[in-house]
């Protein structure tokens, strides 16, 4: 199964705590200071929930969002130039916002250049890299 890889030190760091907050909010993900350890495990259990990718306009559009209007509802006063709302798990997938509970995903405002990045390099792992087909499962592995 495709494993999208993470590094925070690279990438940018709102980024990683956005997808760091849903992980450990969200029972079927381990805490990020576990993912290191056991991301190449065998062991699906060891691992959590993998998401599918969705290639649905309509959904991506549905899950952007109710993403964005749960950031405006959590952080009313955060919204400003330059800022997106960044989400996990992600907008092209069939795990987010419009799909799942309030208590399976995580939002939070971040640089908008930042939310860019992540998404360019999602968009290459899933056409590129790993050819990630709709439906699809993969991981998203998170190295510190």
């Amino acid at each position: 199964m495709p494993c999208i890889g993470l590094v925070t030190a690279r990438q940018p760091r709102r980024a990683a705590e956005t997808l760091h907050t849903a992980r450990v909010s969200n029972t079927r993900c381990m805490p990020l200071r576990y993912l290191a350890r056991i991301a190449a495990h065998h062991d699906a259990g060891m691992r959590g929930a993998a998401l599918t990718r969705t290639r649905d306009a309509r959904l991506n559009t549905a899950n952007r969002t109710a993403a964005g209007q749960r950031c405006r509802t959590r952080f009313p006063e955060s919204a400003g130039a330059g800022l997106n709302c960044d989400e996990y798990p992600f907008a092209a997938t069939n795990q987010d916002a419009s799909v799942v509970p309030e208590s399976s995903m995580s939002v939070r405002y971040i640089l908008g250049e930042d939310n860019q990045k992540v998404g360019r390099r999602l968009g290459n792992f899933f056409c590129t890299a790993a050819h990630v087909l709709d439906g699809e499962q993969f991981w998203v592995k998170v190295v510190e």
